[in-house]
């Protein structure tokens, strides 16, 4: 290939690698990709001189107008969106200026901004995505990186310094950059399988650095935030958003592992298990026309009882319960993309425990109490609303597991096998979850149509309102992604309710939460997941975006905290192909190994190797061990030792040329006439003519010439075929090379190369 074409290769592809690098983060638009695509096609045939490059410098005025105005409408939209963080407008700015770049390659500091804005790319998309997809890119970034840089360097040399070309008479001339930049012998498979191991020896070294080298930190990733907040855990919801966005993505948020699961019989029972798992999130006790939002009550301020590194969770008047893990389910939890603070269990966790060491930390990571049950993760500082937003944690989750005592009106809609193990409730935080805002007149009605008014509450218990309430909302409304537009006049859940029966989890769980107050039932809203994907590869649980799920918890008196779920089954999502289980279960390992690898992590590795170590050592004994090791280092040397005193028997230097220092070295492309042509050279520097170093063969035969030697002329035809033996590859005749040598070596041996006639010295 030639050399410029190889550089102008090169520099495309590592712009491409950047670009797939980006392209793992998703936060990537797809029309600016493809149009990206497009420019760096079109721009890939623009080269300094030619038709479409002069074209583009007679268009370079308008061309940075409309570039001008690109870059003030990216910046606008950059400006309108804050101050939430959307990175698509900021990338979209990124790659308008890399594709100007590449269709205006003309000088050197035009390829250093290609190289700059590229790396500026794969530098962002480490920062956001934490996948195995992304390594596997970035090591591909690191050998062409390397490879761009070299060619760069070569290139900028030759055309700034030239190439001089020296001869035995005539001055130095310089020569023309054109013929080098086209030559096919500059840069070949030699170049670039050097370059490659080099490049791989670097990132072989990093990982080693990674792997060996004490890491600090608690193994959490403080990670940018995700663009959208996409399962309703802000502190306030706004009903019509959540059940939808939830639905259109399909990211992986979190996943979860349960021995429970790993304990079934087969692979489809830990499928049907895991569809049934509920996954607690967000909580919110106050509803306002269409909003559920925190009140932020110290009476529902949550209770953290820290231990070491495990935090167990209470509420206001349940403080007597124990702080034992008796009776729990441990969910061990690897969060890579949820944009929140609020930690997710397994329904309502009672505890919360963090990995066993946070050695080197700038600052201590523990859990914090948030509302109603919730928790969250906080480093440093005792600041009330100091909590960290996390694209990537680990910590484990347990959660009371009792015996099922369902309702049998509605079997599926609640679930009391999730009790907190106390019936208490605080008086003041029971008034703040029966709180109804008014104006809900028809709603009043409804509850006393079905006997669930609160002036009857002593004629039906607590699980028969909710049986009532969960089952009148399942027979008359119906499940759907794309309600209708409610009217700006109306409470959307008194629409929902009354006018338009069509909506989906989040209008079904709010009607629930409502209708059970109205009824005299404290309840809340809860949003978070329902079920997940098992993954045979790496069981586990993955749970997606379009998993989100809104439903309500109800306070029995008797029993505790339970889940209502009053919305109607939906169809089931579709399972995900082989091929994305295993994409999924490699990205998880590098979660756990790469992301979250910490010092701890490294001390208990180094704990389990030492006992390999140690239970090797009473059979194989340390005396033994060093002995093998001592003879497989003496047979390697000896090895080598042959290897190299063959390779000096297989082709043996001139004692004449070795004394004349002779540094040059010829590949045996033709053994008879390479042995000739070093014979020959052994000759003529026995009598004062050696070749110097900086010579060609042609350049050396040349000076003979002139300086009128006798053997001039056959040392020249012996050049020739010397040189298209080694440089063309073509082979000799022996009969050819030994009437050659025949003639060189008579005309060598006259006057000793005529050294005598001429009288001339080198």
């Amino acid at each position: 290939m030639r050399f410029q074409a190889a550089h102008k290769l090169v520099t495309y592809l590592l712009v491409l690698v950047a670009l797939a690098a980006l392209a793992t983060t998703r936060a990537l638009a797809t029309g600016s990709a493809i149009i990206f695509l497009i420019v760096c096609a079109a721009s890939y045939g623009v080269d300094a001189g030619n038709r479409k490059a002069a074209w583009l410098d007679r268009a370079a005025g308008p061309m940075r107008a409309g570039m001008g105005a690109l870059l003030a409408v990216i910046v606008w939209r950059i400006w309108r969106r804050m101050p939430d963080s959307d990175l698509a407008p900021a990338f979209d700015l990124v790659l308008a200026l890399l594709g100007y770049k590449l269709c205006y390659r003309r000088s050197h500091r035009d390829y250093v901004h290609i190289y700059a804005l590229a790396f500026l790319l794969v530098l962002v998309a480490s920062t956001i995505t934490a996948t195995v997809v992304f390594m596997a890119i970035f090591a591909v970034y690191v050998v062409l990186a390397t490879w761009a840089l070299i060619l760069f360097h070569l290139r900028r040399e030759m055309e700034e310094n030239y190439l001089v070309r020296h001869s035995a008479q005539a001055p130095s001339q310089k020569v023309g950059i054109g013929r080098i930049l086209g030559s096919r012998r500059v840069v070949g498979r030699a170049f670039f399988g050097a370059t490659f191991a080099v490049a791989a020896a670097v990132f072989v070294g990093a990982v080693a650095i990674f792997t060996f080298v004490p890491r600090l930190g608690a193994g959490f990733v403080l990670g940018a935030r995700a663009p959208g907040n996409v399962i309703g855990l802000s502190d306030e919801v706004a009903l019509g958003r959540y059940g939808v966005l939830g639905a259109a993505r399909h990211t992986v948020l979190f996943r979860a592992t349960l021995p429970r699961l790993g304990a079934l019989a087969d692979d489809e029972a830990r499928r049907a298990a895991a569809e049934q798992l509920y996954f607690r999130g967000a909580v919110y006790d106050s509803y306002d026309r269409g909003r559920w939002i925190r009140s932020r009550r110290p009476e529902l301020r949550t209770v953290i009882d820290g231990e070491a590194d495990r935090y167990f969770i209470h509420e206001v008047g349940d403080g007597g319960s124990p702080n034992t893990l008796a009776g729990t389910e441990r969910t061990e939890i690897e969060a890579v993309g949820i944009p929140a603070a609020v930690l997710f269990a397994i329904d309502r966790p009672i505890a919360i425990e963090l990995p066993a060491t946070h050695l080197g930390a700038a600052g201590s990571v523990r859990v914090a109490p948030r509302w109603s049950g919730e928790a969250a993760l906080r480093v440093g500082g005792e600041s009330s609303d100091g909590f960290v937003t996390l694209t990537s944690a680990h910590y484990v989750g347990f959660s009371r597991i009792g015996p099922a005592g369902q309702s049998p009106a509605v079997p599926d809609a609640i679930d009391m096998g999730t009790l907190r193990g106390s019936p208490q409730l605080d008086p003041k935080a029971r008034e703040d979850y029966l709180a109804v805002p008014g104006g809900m007149g028809r709603l009043e009605r409804l509850a006393s149509s079905l006997g669930t008014a609160r002036d009857e509450a002593g004629e039906m218990g607590d699980v028969d309102k909710i049986g009532a309430v969960t089952g009148w909302l399942r027979a008359g409304h119906t499940y759907t992604l794309r309600p209708p537009a409610r009217p700006a006049a109306v409470d959307p859940v008194e629409d929902f309710l009354f006018d338009q029966p069509l909506g989906h989890c989040e209008f079904f769980a709010s009607a629930a939460v409502l209708m059970l107050r109205v009824a005299g039932v404290p309840a809340r809203y809860v949003t978070g997941f329902r079920g997940g994907e098992w993954n045979p590869i790496g069981g586990y649980v993955a749970v997606r975006d379009e998993r989100a799920h809104a439903w309500a918890e109800a306070f029995v008196r008797g029993d505790g905290w339970v889940r209502v779920d009053a919305t109607p089954p939906a169809a089931g999502v579709t399972r995900a192909g082989r091929f994305a289980e295993t994409s999924d279960a490699l990205d998880f390992f590098w979660s756990r190994w790469v992301v979250g690898y910490d010092l701890g992590r490294q001390r208990d590795l180094a704990h389990r190797a030492w006992r390999h170590v140690g239970q090797l050592a009473p059979v194989v004994g340390w005396r033994r061990v060093l002995a093998a090791f001592g003879l497989a280092t003496a047979m390697v040397a000896l090895a080598l030792g042959l290897r190299r005193g063959r390779r000096r028997h297989a082709h043996p230097a001139p004692v004449s040329a070795m004394a004349a220092g002779a540094s040059w070295r010829a590949r045996a492309a033709d053994g008879a006439i390479d042995r000739l042509y070093r014979r020959a050279l052994g000759r003529l520097a026995g009598v004062g003519w050696p070749r110097r170093p900086s010579e060609t063969p042609h350049e050396y035969a040349e000076r003979l010439r002139r300086a009128g030697l006798y053997a001039s002329g056959p040392f020249e035809a012996l050049t020739e075929r010397y040189a298209a033996a080694r440089f063309g590859g073509h082979l000799q005749p022996d009969d050819a090379v030994a009437e050659l040598g025949r003639t060189v070596l008579a005309a060598l041996s006259v006057g000793d190369a005529g050294g005598e006639k001429t009288g001339r010295s080198p």
